[in-house]
């Protein structure tokens, strides 16, 4: 076995031109990476292309979502592990190594993942239904029910036996759920602290339009909260989490109301918004 010929390295780009080349050259040029980008930009694809010998671009042609996007390249690996990163992600040295480690040295791992450096982000990963997160700074790796989907090695066997990501996400959540489904599958999902990276808050996309693109996220994370909960749980959990989290929002847009917060009232306005539609059986829609 070897680490270079074992793992694939796949991204899911969309407009991300900002930041691409400074992804690509940390992971350097002795994995093979596939990127899939969410547009039909060929440009993007011919300069990334002549520019890295190592790296496949493959076009979706429409902006797809991460789900969709992750499946069409999961299905192109042959490799026996596949580093699923975002754009914005950088892991330092000897990340991805350590991963790996933890993969062939136990084939009931499903998906290892390193600890964020990212103070925002460094404590994405626990427990279902008690989503209790540990805080263990002495532990090297420990099993999790879930963990945060910047950058996940993938047992590809595994992922092809229980499924690929649910395509009905079209952002947010669709890691947990990957992760929800392998537990459910007795296979574990390692949180290993001993592996560091780092993710730039939302910074994998260039837009346009940030306060859209924004509104886009919010709206997508209440229609996946929802959507995540009523598949993998009972009504009790179901109450405690969503619904609990949906008339709190209620309770702080009348809050932001009075006193005219304008940015957090249109922030829980989306949230609803999306959360909403998943209650109502509507697809992840907004684009």
């Amino acid at each position: 076995m070897s680490l270079y010929s074992d793992i694939t390295i796949i991204i899911v780009a969309y407009k991300s031109e900002d930041i691409i080349n400074e992804t690509i050259e940390n992971i350097g040029k002795n994995y093979k990476i596939l990127i899939a980008e969410n547009s039909e930009n060929i440009d993007f694809k011919n300069k990334i292309e002549k520019k890295y010998e190592n790296c496949t671009v493959y076009l979706t042609g429409d902006n797809l979502g991460v789900s969709k996007a992750v499946n069409i390249l999961l299905k192109k690996v042959e490799t026996k592990f596949s580093l699923f990163i975002t754009p914005d992600a950088f892991p330092k040295e000897d990340c991805i190594n350590l991963l790996y480690n933890e993969l062939t040295a136990n084939d009931e791992v499903a998906v290892a993942s390193p600890r964020n450096i990212n103070e925002k982000l460094k404590n994405l990963f626990g427990y279902y239904p008690t989503r209790k997160i540990l805080h263990k700074d002495d532990i090297q790796s420990i099993p999790v029910d879930w963990v945060f989907g910047g950058v996940m090695l993938l047992n590809n066997y595994v992922i092809q036996k229980i499924g690929f990501f649910d395509e009905n996400f079209f952002l947010d959540y669709e890691e947990v759920d990957l992760c929800i489904r392998a537990r459910k599958n007795n296979y574990k999902i390692l949180f290993c602290n001993h592996a560091k990276t780092v993710n730039l808050d939302h910074q994998s996309s260039k837009f346009e339009n940030k306060i859209k693109a924004h509104k886009t996220r919010i709206w997508h994370y209440g229609w996946s909260m929802h959507y995540f909960h009523k598949k993998h749980f009972n009504l009790r959990e179901y109450v405690k989490v969503p619904l609990s989290m949906f008339f709190l929002a209620n309770i702080k847009i009348i809050y932001h109301l009075i006193f005219f917060n304008k940015i957090k009232l249109n922030n829980y306005f989306y949230f609803i918004r999306g959360y909403v539609s998943s209650v109502l059986g509507k697809n992840s829609y907004l684009r």
